[in-house]
């Protein structure tokens, strides 16, 4: 780009009097939940999307065009000339194209919430106690309050509301619990990379292929069955730090399948090295995927680290048969065998295995967790977890002396982490969750609300 005048003008904007040095920090707060507010692990191409911090100031999207005559031009995310002045000459390599299209979108939607504020019915109308929420704002405030509605996918309001619907399904508990993350050395990916390109280049063909991946899933579990018959089922797609896709995956088996015995534990679910020379592929497939840690005093750094302590128990005890745990959490199999394997470094036995399901593994070559989860703590916990919302980052800008007036729209926005796979998931328009069967709400509307 260095023989390009509109890009070497474009640079010399950074010489602008207007602008001042600021510093933007990722903080690691322990306060905050870790599960929603954790630090990304790999160097990526990323989104943190923060419109603006000074609330009494609105941000807009746009670019300036300062003119010599000092007049200035306003170019808005939405006008076709914007891409141009960004791509190519800012990012001649597109690095943040998909994350900074899904970013336009989705502002253009909050957009349109926020100036039809008007015609959203409010969900509480009744007094002022019901309107100052734990101090978030000054009661002389009341009515300044910007709502996204349930009708917006992925808000707050939305999550919970599936949260609740998902819950009506307790009455059915839950038998199986999976997690499977997309394995970026998956042969359908790195036969179709450009040379010299690696997985995190294409989140296109990541995205693809691990939405193929997920509808062969639910072809295997819904259609032939193999864990038995569904009676219900919840599932919600997320997206880690690192970018990688993965979804939590909640099945209830009908009547007669459901999984209560020791011995149904063994039949689906593995948490052991299996024999090298007996099952040589599922024997690599466990050491690469389904291997915990190393953590505790090998590695007390570890992000699963919290008090000096595994926050998922590992190593676990070993157990020479699976029995039923403490609320619902079944204790699996782990013998003392004797089978040991080097692992990142450290000699690992039966104690550091992640409980999988042997077909599902050697089908799909990635991380898949399976868990028996019976029991109604086990549940609740459960579904709560899937719908605990985006992944976030803890920034640092600048303080706010403004005053702090309650807006779901920014705090919907509120430093979110969007990675190149998400904007892609929803740029195609995949769904992000699913619950069979679907449930249907009662509205009520009580007096004076």
């Amino acid at each position: 780009m260095d023989g390009n005048p509109y890009a070497q003008f474009l640079f010399q904007l950074k010489d602008h009097s207007s602008f001042q040095d600021l510093q933007i920090q990722i903080a690691a707060n322990a306060t905050l939940d870790q599960r929603v507010y954790n630090k990304p692990s790999v160097d990526q191409i990323a989104t943190i999307w923060v419109d603006g911090n000074n609330l009494n100031v609105p941000f807009n999207r746009e670019i300036i065009v300062h003119e010599h005559s000092d007049n200035k031009h306003r170019v808005k995310h939405y006008y076709g000339c914007y891409d141009p002045l960004q791509y190519p000459l800012l990012f001649p390599n597109g690095e943040q194209f998909v994350v900074d299209m899904y970013i336009k979108l989705e502002t253009t939607r909050l957009e349109f919430f926020r100036l039809e504020q008007a015609l959203l019915r409010r969900e509480i109308l009744q007094g002022i106690v019901d309107s100052i929420m734990a101090g978030e704002y000054r009661g002389d405030k009341v009515g300044q309050r910007v709502i996204l509605p349930a009708s917006f996918i992925g808000d707050p309001r939305e999550m919970h509301r599936r949260y609740m619907d998902a819950m009506d399904l307790v009455q059915r508990l839950p038998d199986l619990f999976i997690i499977m993350t997309c394995n970026p050395d998956w042969a359908e990916i790195q036969e179709n990379l450009c040379e010299g390109q690696f997985a995190q280049d294409r989140p296109d063909l990541v995205t693809r292929i691990f939405r193929a991946k997920l509808q062969d899933l639910k072809d295997q579990i819904f259609k032939k069955k193999i864990f038995g018959p569904v009676a219900a089922h919840v599932f919600v797609v997320e997206f880690q730090k690192r970018g990688l896709p993965h979804i939590h995956l909640l099945i209830i088996l009908e009547q007669g399948y459901k999984i209560t015995s020791a011995d149904q534990y063994d039949k689906f679910i593995s948490a052991e090295l299996p024999d090298e020379e007996e099952y040589p592929l599922l024997h690599d497939l466990v050491i690469k995927h389904m291997m915990h840690g190393p953590c505790g005093k090998h590695r007390p750094t570890n992000s699963c680290m919290k008090d000096s302590q595994c926050k998922n128990h590992y190593p676990r005890p070993f157990s020479n048969k699976s029995i039923q745990g403490k609320d619902g959490y079944p204790i699996y199999k782990r013998r003392n065998d004797g089978k040991i394997v080097n692992v990142r470094g450290m000699r690992m036995n039966n104690q550091w295995v992640v409980s999988y399901n042997p077909y599902l593994l050697t089908r799909y070559n990635c991380h898949i967790n399976v868990e028996s989860c019976s029991g109604v703590k086990a549940n609740k916990y459960l579904y709560k977890y899937i719908y605990k919302g985006h992944d976030r980052c803890a920034v640092y800008i600048k303080p706010d002396d403004g005053e702090k007036v309650v807006d779901e729209i920014q705090n919907f926005q509120d430093a979110r982490w969007v990675s190149p796979p998400e904007a892609l998931w929803r740029i195609y328009e995949f769904n992000l969750s699913e619950m069979q069967p679907p449930v249907i709400n009662l509205q009520l509307h009580l007096p004076d609300r």
